[in-house]
């Protein structure tokens, strides 16, 4: 069999989780017989190029090769076995071949779309459903969101389990010269929440900073970078300025999860739930806002709570600064509970893969 993975979306997905993704498929595809996996993408970055490169075959049928979009659609003339699996792409003349959509975002979460835009992504989104043999949903999250929004190919949708391959090992000096890219080499909380939280974040972290005379910063994540140049502008005479750091989720590097102190989610969906996890695997504790309705199951990933009455997060800011077996301690349940979690997938959720795709 031959697995072309589209290293590409037409959604707001992170790169370098489309690129994770892809990974996980070929370390958990080592069992498999007589498979050949095409790594198909025009500008694979070089420490994901040199994963799949460097790829210690299981035995001698088991393969990875890398090949551009070009080079994917010409193969596409001349085989007869292929199986294409996406988060959210096209190749010009896959269309008789089996194709397996694994949504990792959704147009339902940019915020910046026109209306002209959101129309056509959500049309587009749909049309992937419906093509696919099977979308195949990474966790109850994404089940429930394409249910609700997709209802008519509701049937489409299972739940699918992969195994998530190793992360990279960061050494302190790697992390270490990773806070001297964002903060000037201090310590930082990392926030993923919509811009009309920021002013009341920014409240609650002045009220942790004048509590506790501290270089520690916090680092605002948005979508793309016109929301990013709205949330500078709010900065504007604000006293802790240079604590303050806003980059754009395009940007996102997992050192930047692996070297933050904590995180912060407000008012997300499931597309951070694959972010949560690689947080939770650097055993970096999560603090979550009720506000984002979350699973009953994702709830227990980290601290649940409202974000919004006065002195909710600058205690939770304090807490997690001056007590670090605190820290530590709401870390290890968070790896506990995606130990679970992923032990449930296992057991539970009918299609594994790659072995279900055919």
């Amino acid at each position: 069999m031959r697995l072309f993975i589209l290293t590409d979306s037409f959604f707001a997905n992170s790169a370098s989780l489309i690129y994770q993704k892809a990974w996980d498929l070929v370390e958990a595809g080592k069992p498999m017989d007589q498979v050949h996996f095409y790594i198909v993408g025009d500008a694979i970055p070089a420490n994901f190029t040199n994963l799949f490169n460097s790829h210690s075959n299981y035995n001698e049928y088991t393969n990875v090769e890398i090949v551009s979009f070009q080079e994917a659609q010409k193969l596409m003339t001349t085989i007869t076995n292929a199986v294409i699996v996406h988060f959210g792409a096209e190749l010009k003349g896959s269309e008789k071949f089996p194709q397996y959509f694994i949504p990792l975002g959704h147009p339902n979460y940019n915020g910046d779309l026109s209306l002209l835009q959101n129309w056509v992504q959500q049309r587009k989104f749909e049309l992937f459903i419906k093509k696919s043999i099977k979308t195949i949903c990474l966790n109850e999250w994404v089940l429930e969101t394409i249910k609700t929004t997709h209802p008519k190919y509701a049937f489409k949708a299972s739940l699918g389990y992969l195994p998530t391959a190793a992360l990279p090992i960061f050494e302190w000096h790697h992390l270490a010269a990773c806070k001297d890219e964002i903060t000037a080499g201090n310590n930082y909380f990392l926030a993923f929440i919509p811009l009309n939280e920021m002013i009341a974040t920014l409240k609650e972290f002045s009220i942790f900073k004048k509590w506790q005379q501290t270089a520690m910063a916090l680092v605002f994540v948005f979508e793309n970078e016109a929301t990013c140049a709205k949330a500078k502008s709010l900065l504007k005479g604000y006293k802790f300025r240079e604590s303050i750091f806003v980059l754009p989720k395009s940007n996102l590097k997992k050192e930047w999860i692996a070297a933050t102190y904590a995180a912060l989610w407000s008012g997300v969906n499931f597309d951070s739930s694959f972010l949560m996890e690689e947080a939770v695997q650097y055993h970096i504790p999560l603090l979550l806002n009720t506000n984002s309705h979350l699973p009953d199951a994702w709830s227990k990933a980290g601290e649940y709570f409202d974000f919004s009455p006065k002195l909710a997060l600058s205690n939770h800011f304090k807490l997690y600064y001056k007590d670090e077996v605190y820290r530590q301690a709401r870390s290890n349940m968070g790896h506990a509970w995606l130990n679970q979690q992923n032990t449930n997938g296992e057991l539970q959720f009918d299609w594994k893969l790659p072995m279900c795709l055919k």
